[in-house]
């Protein structure tokens, strides 16, 4: 095993994880937050599969907030941002 250095954490993506786990607990208000600036350094450091998953992310907030039309283009735009990418 290799170890693990700082260097090797990427922020974004712990910020995702931890998105992905507020949606877990119901704190959509701080998922999403947290969710919003993740793909917003992901998609500046093109880093497309953790882009995606915030988007995905994002995407079941908005559901879970009743906007069925807003998820399906968020969800549709995670499929794109991985080909995209």
């Amino acid at each position: 095993m290799e170890p693990l250095v700082v260097e090797s954490v990427r922020i974004h993506e712990a910020w995702c994880v931890l998105a992905e786990e507020l949606i877990k607990w119901g704190e959509f208000s701080r998922a999403k937050d947290l969710a919003t600036e993740a793909s917003l350094h992901a998609r500046i450091l093109k880093d497309a599969d953790c882009y995606a998953k915030t988007l995905l992310s994002l995407s079941n907030i908005a559901f879970v907030e009743g906007s069925s039309a807003q998820a399906l283009k968020i969800a549709m735009m995670s499929h794109a941002a991985v080909r995209d990418m």
